[in-house]
């Protein structure tokens, strides 16, 4: 692999690394790419074989474990926002009845 055949090699090795290989052989053969890009000063595509099959069970874990983040993140924002409500209706009924006696 020479700078000259690094992209046409890269789209040779593509579909075996998505559909055939590995998680132990994808790991090892991305990681060979990326040094080889980066002996020769080129650079691997953005995203270069990210949907490959070994990854696949990794890639729905950590997108399930992502979504349970997100909901319990979403779920303490409306938390703390009725508390916020629920404090600033205490403080306007509390300052409602000490503007009525400083009229007086």
């Amino acid at each position: 692999m020479d700078a000259a055949s690094f992209s046409s090699t890269l789209e040779t090795l593509e579909p075996f690394l998505l559909h055939e290989a590995g998680s132990t052989f994808y790991a090892k053969s991305v990681k060979r790419i990326a040094q080889k890009a980066k002996e020769l000063e080129l650079a691997v595509p953005a995203g270069y074989a990210k949907e490959a099959r070994a990854t696949a069970k990794r890639r729905a874990k950590q997108d399930a474990f992502i979504a349970v983040k997100e909901e319990e993140r979403l779920a303490a924002e409306a938390e703390a926002a009725a508390a916020a409500a629920e404090e600033a209706a205490a403080a306007e009924a509390e300052a409602a009845p000490e503007e009525g006696e400083a009229s007086e």
